[in-house]
């Protein structure tokens, strides 16, 4: 899973440094800076660009490595915070919450309840910010049972998604 945006990646404090050849295969070759991290915890990314930026909350996965370096933009002089987030596994689902803003991010922090899409068939997290609390909650089918628990997180609104039919 790659992702690329417009302006300046934050530095990633729990990253080190890798050699340039970490990311093998074609097209990483243009890729500068390079460091990466173990992404076995839940972790908040964000590119800022002037007044604007997104903030982008990813969910912890057991055996994934992020990989963050500096990728050419348009112009390719001009050049982009990018993340590449490497599982190898048969089947996999990342779940991740991005937040595009002006100004201060409204978004402050993502608190992740279940991520295993696959193995649960669900995923859940709260979002909070300062004028909002809200549980989101994915379903993969209509089916899918939740714990109960869920229902009784603190919440300002709820919002359930089923991906598929």
């Amino acid at each position: 899973w790659i992702y690329r945006n417009a302006g300046v990646l934050a530095p990633i404090s729990r990253a080190g440094s890798v050699e340039p050849d970490a990311l093998t295969g074609d097209g990483y070759g243009y890729i500068r800076d390079v460091h990466c991290c173990d992404l076995d915890d839940s972790i908040a990314l964000d590119w800022s660009s002037g007044e604007t930026g997104v903030r982008l909350f990813m969910a912890e996965q057991e055996g994934t490595t992020l990989f963050a370096g500096r990728a050419p933009g348009n112009p390719a002089e001009d050049r982009q915070g990018l993340i590449v987030r490497q599982r190898n596994t048969s089947c996999t689902a990342l779940v991740s919450v991005f937040h595009p803003h002006k100004g201060a991010p409204r978004i402050a922090s993502v608190t992740w309840h279940g991520c295993d899409l696959i193995g649960e068939g669900w995923a859940a997290c709260t979002v909070e910010g300062s004028d909002l609390r809200d549980c989101w909650i994915i379903r993969l089918t209509k089916g899918v049972e939740t714990p109960r628990w869920l229902a009784e997180l603190p919440a300002s609104n709820r919002f359930e998604y089923t991906l598929e039919a």
